[in-house]
């Protein structure tokens, strides 16, 4: 089979579901869904379609990779040198011509999306994995060759072994010094948690946060976030008070307006035991502003207004404001 052939062939499979899938929607009544996901997804990813916020973000977004995949990146960059060194795999070069495609179209869809978060650089992983793993190899090969044309195969296992040890070395020496004392019971779960922090997202408040409602609501109670901070729900088991989990499709301008009422509605008749109202929350790569959750609260009023009426300030922990529903009247 030609490249041209091959081409063609990943082209159509993408074709044939994509359209697929698109049939598929319209087939159950879910075309409108999706077209309005398409309308406000182009809006979303159009506000960092410019030069100042991408070349910043894709920055960032490099920096973390770097730190998270450097080791994957240098064994990667190795591997032009030692297939040009060992020749190539004339029966495998379909193979790896469908991994350079593969690897493209992840690249394509992490630029497109113009953020580069964590997830999406994702689909890079496995070609890149692949590629490593022959990388590798070839390099074994070599060292093993080098070391041992006078001592016939031993120094070539001995250096897939070495090779594997190096590995399994540099991750535990990443990976155990975070979690053994936690695993051991020498750290809480609390402090534990403490060592992970996304921008505003800090896990161990999360967890303080969690256990703070779960003593104090049942099985079966719901809960709002006026914020960003699904992970809540989860941790505590509580049920979202409405369909909409995080903040931004109430606040960006692209979104339908009708669905802010729709939220209040839906509030009034559900009044979980619980609201939680976030600060220091700023994403106006996400909203298109500026101000965090709690200073966008008080441009909601309808929210704003059913917040103040139903529910009392009842602490704080890190960036959650809790509100507590106040008892009802005797």
């Amino acid at each position: 089979m030609t490249l041209r052939h091959e081409g063609a062939a990943f082209i159509g499979g993408g074709l044939l579901i994509g359209l697929g899938g698109i049939g598929y929607l319209a087939a159950i009544g879910a075309l409108d869904a999706l077209l309005e996901s398409a309308r406000v997804t182009s809006s979303y990813t159009r506000l960092t379609y410019n030069v100042d916020d991408f070349t910043s973000l894709m920055r960032t977004s490099l920096g973390f990779r770097w730190g998270q995949w450097w080791l994957l990146a240098v064994i990667v960059a190795l591997w032009p040198l030692l297939r040009w060194r060992g020749g190539a795999d004339d029966e495998r070069r379909a193979e790896w011509r469908t991994v350079g495609l593969w690897a493209l179209a992840a690249l394509v869809i992490m630029l497109v999306q113009a953020r580069g978060f964590d997830y999406h650089w994702l689909p890079l992983l496995p070609p890149l994995a692949l590629v490593a793993g022959d990388s590798l190899r070839r390099l074994s090969d070599w060292v093993g060759e080098t070391v041992g044309r006078a001592q016939h195969a031993a120094p070539l296992q001995y250096t897939s072994v070495f090779i594997a040890v190096g590995l399994l070395v540099y991750m535990t020496a990443r990976i155990w010094p975070t979690a053994l004392p936690f695993i051991t019971g020498q750290e809480s779960r609390v402090a534990y948690y403490g060592h992970f922090q996304g921008g505003e997202f800090i896990a161990d408040e999360s967890w303080r946060v969690s256990e703070y409602l779960r003593e104090r609501v049942v099985p079966g109670d719901s809960l709002f976030i006026w914020g960003f901070r699904p992970e809540v729900y989860y941790l505590t088991g509580l049920n979202p008070a409405t369909r909409f989990i995080f903040q931004f499709p109430l606040i960006a301008d692209w979104y339908p307006r009708e669905w802010r009422q729709e939220n209040v509605d839906v509030l009034w008749a559900a009044l979980p035991p619980y609201v939680l109202v976030m600060q220091v929350d700023y994403m106006p790569f996400v909203t298109g502003r500026h101000e965090d959750s709690h200073e966008l609260l008080l441009e909601y009023t309808a929210l704003s207004d059913w917040l103040n009426f139903n529910y009392e300030r009842d602490t704080e922990i890190g960036n959650f404001l809790i509100w507590r529903r106040k008892p009802a009247p005797t």
